[in-house]
């Protein structure tokens, strides 16, 4: 008697995580995220005419 007792508590519980799994599976997949990135804004004084990689990296070892 106990043993059928388990086993139908067992099933009930194998049934319970089965119907959890298939309910939550359309929700997860139904909230995706979507990151938007706007372009950086340039002005035309922010971009030199001139512009050396060379020289950009001399510059930026005086700031180390």
């Amino acid at each position: 008697m106990i043993i059928q007792i388990a086993t139908t508590l067992v099933f009930a519980a194998a049934c319970l995580a089965t119907i959890a799994t298939i309910a939550a599976a359309p929700a997860s997949a139904a909230r995706r995220t979507v990151v938007v990135k706007q372009p950086p804004i340039v002005s035309p004084g922010d971009v030199l005419e001139s512009w050396d990689a060379r020289q950009n990296v001399l510059d930026g070892k005086r700031y180390e």
